[in-house]
């Protein structure tokens, strides 16, 4: 390859990681979509090839990072290797592209970080998603119960919350349901 192409396309790929991508405000309790700058996707594009299985995977999971070991029996868990591995390729690939339409292909995500066997979720500055509030609240009634075991098993704080919302927190898929765990 020419050195003076290679150059260019380094400077114009350091470039295109400078421009910053937008905030997501995802919905998970009651609907399930995300909107983006001006854009929404809905729970119908988020069917397809399991992506929104794998978005409420990552969503469910701490720092919303899990291990692609993880995630192959999460999504596929009765099915032979190479078929989990093929379900995973294209849940990634479909979120990637749902997320970010316009990226060039073998350009890296800037939503989803894959490194050391690990898929991450990048939430930029300014993203909301819906079930952080209700499980920073389970967080804090777990962490109260340790401290103090009298208190109720269903907390007035978490019910208002979970009132205020339309529905459960829960993505249909192709063959099963994937619920997002609050605790």
């Amino acid at each position: 390859k020419d050195p003076e192409e290679q150059k260019l396309a380094q400077a114009l790929l350091g470039a295109l990681k400078r421009i910053p991508v937008e905030p997501l405000h995802i919905t998970t309790l009651g609907a399930f979509y995300i909107e983006q700058g001006g854009r929404r996707i809905d729970g119908e594009e988020l069917h397809q090839r399991r992506a929104g299985e794998l978005l409420a995977l990552l969503l469910s999971q701490p720092h919303q990072q899990i291990n692609q070991e993880k995630a192959l029996e999460a999504l596929a868990p009765n099915d032979p290797r190479t078929k989990q591995q093929t379900i995973f390729y294209h849940a990634t690939s479909t979120l990637r592209r749902l997320l970010e339409p316009n990226l060039p292909d073998k350009f890296p995500s800037r939503y989803l970080e894959v490194a050391n066997e690990q898929l991450r979720l990048v939430l930029p500055p300014g993203s909301q998603v819906d079930l952080q509030p209700v499980a920073q609240i389970v967080d804090r009634q777990h962490l109260m119960r340790f401290r103090e075991p009298h208190l109720p098993r269903q907390p007035r704080e978490l019910d208002r919350g979970l009132r205020a919302r339309s529905g459960p927190a829960v993505v249909p898929g192709n063959e099963h349901v994937v619920g997002i765990g609050l605790g």
